[in-house]
């Protein structure tokens, strides 16, 4: 299934961000849940650009000796 189907009655127009919430929850996320969300989407980034480092500096490490 694919994860956007557009909807022909709604063909050239925008919908915020709310509306995509309440068309797909029922309701929009409250403020509070819509940062922690954020804070959980920026904390994974940083792991995951953390072990990029990490396994760079091993390879480096690996084929370049300490």
């Amino acid at each position: 299934m694919y994860p956007f189907v557009p909807n022909p009655d709604t063909r050239g127009t925008t919908m915020t961000i709310a509306d995509v919430e309440r068309r797909h929850l029922g309701a929009p996320i409250r403020p509070i849940v819509r940062a922690a969300g954020g804070l959980v989407v920026a904390a994974g980034i940083a792991g995951h650009a953390a072990l990029g480092t990490a396994v760079a500096l091993f390879f480096y490490v690996l084929l370049f000796g300490p």
